[in-house]
């Protein structure tokens, strides 16, 4: 018999699905028949597979068979740092992310910074594995690695679950602050299709569907032209694979410093000149819900935009 007590950052969880995470190798519907058959109880007591836990629930499994509990995630030693942290309550966290950080599943020579959510808060007291077996601290949005910008972090399950619907429900803003070069944009919102390549990982875009493509919108609220670069403020309607990047090179304007869908020679030219070695697009403002008020986070624009933008007046 195993006893598990549910932790207040694993509450509101269907109890079938809590089990089925906790005991990767025992089969969903095996979990199903031992609730029916009381082999899996709730505070001593018969419960249906969708019974939502709460915080204190004690869970006793009676296993009549080997079910091993997944391995714990080895989260290496890379932290947070608390000078990059722009925002954060008892639920969330904001982060600057740099560039050559990945979100998550580190590549090599790259730091993963949802290892270093976990270890950050595993630091402060506020997470311990030991104890939260189903639920770990994540970041709910994405970043390419040598994108910068604002990362929206979720410390426990109630709070993944809240802001991951509102993710889903377009109800928190992405705003980014792109350097393009080529022909200027004109205000406004651009639809297309979207489709990514898993072979050369790259995304197709165009303005008519072929199988698998999905609809996308790109919204470009502001242009400041200068010759050949334009600085412009874009809201990320949806949000797929290299959307921006790929989008903005479609109407011919790609991301200054973007070396898989750029003008390579304007690339040569700023990377000689100033020293840009990763595309100047960075994620400088969220916008979301929180409580009666909307919350808005934002954060400066790097100088190295500003001084490539200014260099042709």
């Amino acid at each position: 018999m195993q006893k598990i007590v549910v932790h207040e950052s694993e509450c509101g969880q269907r109890v079938d699905r809590f089990i089925s995470k906790y005991f990767k190798q025992l089969p969903f519907a095996k979990i199903q028949k031992m609730l029916r058959e009381k082999d899996i109880r709730v505070n001593e007591q018969k419960v249906a597979g969708s019974y939502r836990l709460a915080a204190g629930d004690e869970i006793r499994i009676f296993l009549y068979e080997r079910a091993t509990q997944s391995d714990d995630h080895v989260h290496g030693d890379f932290m947070l740092s608390a000078k990059k942290i722009v925002y954060e309550d008892e639920n969330i966290l904001i982060y600057y992310k740099s560039v050559n950080q990945t979100a998550q599943g580190a590549q090599s020579q790259s730091e993963n910074l949802t290892d270093g959510l976990v270890n950050y808060l595993k630091h402060k007291g506020e997470y311990d594995p030991r104890t939260q077996k189903i639920f770990s601290p994540s970041f709910i949005n994405r970043l390419d690695t040598n994108t910068q910008g604002l990362m929206f972090g979720v410390k426990n399950y109630v709070s993944a679950r809240k802001y991951a619907a509102l993710l889903r429900e377009g109800k928190i803003k992405k705003y980014y602050t792109a350097l393009l070069c080529g022909v200027a944009p004109k205000k406004g919102t651009y639809q297309a299709f979207h489709l990514k390549d898993t072979r050369t990982k790259t995304a197709w875009i165009g303005q008519r569907a072929k199988p698998g493509a999905k609809p996308i919108a790109t919204t470009i609220i502001d242009v400041a032209s200068n010759r050949d670069f334009h600085l412009c403020r874009i809201l990320l309607d949806t949000g797929k694979f290299h959307q921006i990047r790929a989008h903005m090179a479609y109407l011919h304007a790609p991301v200054v410093g973007d070396n898989k869908y750029g003008n390579a020679t304007i690339n040569e030219i700023v990377q000689r000149r100033h020293g840009v070695e990763h595309q100047l697009l960075i994620a400088d403002e969220l916008v979301f819900p929180m409580g009666e008020e909307i919350k808005r986070i934002k954060i400066d624009l790097p100088e190295k935009f500003t001084e490539v933008f200014m260099e042709r007046q």
